[in-house]
C-alpha cells in the first residue's frame, strides 16, 4: 500500500488533490485507495471581487485588458481581460474590407476614450471564454453605450451574433 494511500486510510480523508486542505472522505467524492475526481459541473468559475481597473490594452473595440489588485491588503498587480458587457463590435480580422475598417475605427475609438485610463467595472461576471463580463465606465462615461450611440457596435446578449450586413453602411446611418 502506498503511503499516501495509507494515511488517507489512516484519516479517513482525501490526500489525492488538495493535501493541505483534505477533504473527509464521506463529505466528499473520494474514496480510499481511489484517484480524486472532480467533475467540472460542480464547480463554480471564479470571478475576483474586481470594481476598477488601469487600462493596458485594447484588444478590439469590445475587449480591453486592465491592470488591477485583488481587494485584499499586499495584493500583487494582476491583469484581467475585460469584454464589455452587451455590444459586439466588427472583427479585426473580419470577412470585407468594410468590416475590418469599421473594426480598426471601434478600436481606435476604445482607445481614445480608455487606454492607460482608470475604468470603472459594474455588473461583473465571467463570459463563456473566461474573461471578466462588465459594463466599463471612464470619467463617468459608460463605454458599452458610448459604441453602441455611435454605431461602432451592436447589441449582444451573448448567445447568437447579429453583425449588420454592412457594417460601413451600419455605421453611417444617423
Amino acid at each position: 500500500m502506498k503511503i499516501t494511500n495509507y494515511i488517507q486510510k489512516l484519516l479517513g480523508r482525501c490526500m489525492c488533490c488538495y493535501p493541505s486542505q483534505a477533504i473527509p472522505i464521506d463529505k466528499g467524492i473520494c474514496k480510499p485507495d481511489t484517484v480524486c475526481i472532480i467533475d467540472y459541473k460542480e464547480t463554480i468559475p471564479f470571478v475576483p471581487d474586481i470594481q476598477d481597473g488601469h487600462v493596458i490594452k485594447v484588444y478590439d473595440g469590445d475587449t480591453i485588458t486592465i491592470a488591477s489588485k485583488l481587494p485584499y491588503v499586499d495584493s500583487p498587480l494582476y491583469r484581467f481581460q475585460v469584454r464589455l458587457k452587451g455590444i459586439d463590435c466588427p472583427e479585426i480580422k473580419g470577412k470585407t474590407e468594410d468590416e475590418i475598417f469599421i473594426a480598426l475605427c471601434a478600436k481606435k475609438e476604445m482607445e481614445l476614450m480608455v487606454m492607460q485610463k482608470r475604468v470603472t467595472l459594474k455588473n461583473v461576471t465571467i463570459e463563456k471564454y473566461g474573461r471578466l463580463l462588465a459594463d466599463v465606465y471612464v470619467n463617468d462615461i459608460y463605454v458599452n453605450g458610448h459604441m453602441l450611440k455611435n454605431r461602432l457596435a451592436v447589441p449582444y446578449d451573448g448567445k447568437t451574433k447579429k453583425p449588420p450586413e454592412n457594417w460601413k453602411v451600419y455605421h453611417q446611418q444617423p
